[in-house]
């Protein structure tokens, strides 16, 4: 939810707008920790990274973006 659909990124916002959005909707909505929510998206964007970097050799600069845009995310 965080991260996919990349399509689905409002081009007019901010993607760190976007991403601490999202964050905050599941810190409301889910019974975890709002920084266990935090971390668990940025390991799993991490994550989605190193098999794209495996399956293709490269990274997409958004998996990047994204990762950078959760780190810095107060929450």
């Amino acid at each position: 939810m965080i991260k996919n659909p990349t399509d689905c990124f409002p081009t007019y916002l901010p993607l760190s707008r976007v991403v601490e959005r999202r964050l905050k909707i599941m810190a409301d909505e889910l019974p975890f920790d709002a920084q266990r929510i935090k971390s668990w998206a940025f390991c799993m964007t991490v994550l989605s990274a190193a098999w794209t970097l495996e399956d293709h050799a490269t990274v997409t600069q958004l998996e990047v973006d994204v990762a950078v845009a959760i780190d810095k995310t107060k929450i």
